[in-house]
Parts: structure tokens; C-alpha cells; sequence
């Protein structure tokens, strides 16, 4: 019982850092696409500072990517510690 708990816990983390991973991306997609409306109308200090943190967006992107790498595979662990039981209704060849 422990070990699905654990496991259940798991799952949420990763469902989290996902979601959050997912935002991010979404965020540099919409600041990449005014960059290159301010490129066009000769607005280059604000395209740099946009640059800037679109920059942040993907170390932080790295990081989270780096942290649910690390849960999936500790989950992983943990399920394969938890016994495969037959049920009793699967035919056995």
C-alpha cells in the first residue's frame, strides 16, 4: 500500500511539472512571435528585453524538464519494486 501511495504522489508531481512545462513553452512561443513584430517595426531595445526573457523562460524550462526526468524515473523505480499478481480470471497457457 505504501508503494502505490507513493507511486499515486508521484504521478501528481509529474502531472504538475508537466503542466508547468507546457505553460512555459507556451510563453516563450508567444513572446518569440512578438519579437519578430518589434524586429519589424524598428523596436530592437524592446525585442532584446523580450530576448531576455524568453532566455529565462527556457533555463527555467531546463530545469523543470531536468526535475520531472528525475520523478519519472524514481516513479519508475518504485513500480518496479510492486509485485506483478495474476488474476486469477487471465487463462495461463
Amino acid at each position: 500500500m505504501k508503494q502505490l501511495r507513493k507511486v499515486l504522489n508521484m504521478i501528481v508531481c509529474v502531472v504538475r511539472l508537466s503542466r508547468s512545462l507546457t505553460q512555459t513553452k507556451q510563453q516563450q512561443n508567444q513572446l518569440s512571435k512578438q519579437i519578430g513584430g518589434l524586429m519589424k517595426e524598428g523596436k530592437k531595445d524592446e525585442a532584446d528585453k523580450i530576448k531576455e526573457e524568453v532566455a529565462l523562460l527556457k533555463s527555467s524550462d531546463k530545469a523543470l524538464q531536468e526535475i520531472m526526468d528525475m520523478a519519472q524515473k524514481d516513479m519508475t523505480d518504485v513500480l518496479l519494486t510492486i509485485p506483478n499478481i495474476p488474476n486469477d480470471q487471465v487463462p495461463v497457457r
